[in-house]
């Protein structure tokens, strides 16, 4: 796992990366162009709320759509346990 406790192991996994912080709300928004049948490589910074507790469980969905026609092609589900 990569944190932001270990910057050199960013550093070689995302040599060119961009954070992007999203506004606060229940949805929020970035635009990716790819080609057809392209593949890209992405990480995903997450931050607890200040208000967080122990034994609290956050969900996050993350999915790709058709900019066209905004139909779902991918995504993936992501569950924090706060420990």
């Amino acid at each position: 796992m990569l944190t932001s406790d270990q910057p050199e192991l960013l550093d070689r996994r995302f040599p060119q990366r961009a954070e992007v912080k999203f506004a606060r709300g229940a949805t929020a928004r970035v635009l990716i162009s790819a080609r057809p049948q392209e593949q890209l490589t992405f990480g995903l910074k997450l931050r607890l709320p200040p208000d967080a507790r122990k034994g609290d469980v956050l969900h996050f969905d993350v999915i790709q759509r058709d900019v066209r026609g905004g139909r779902i092609l991918g995504g993936i589900a992501v569950q924090i346990n706060v420990i």
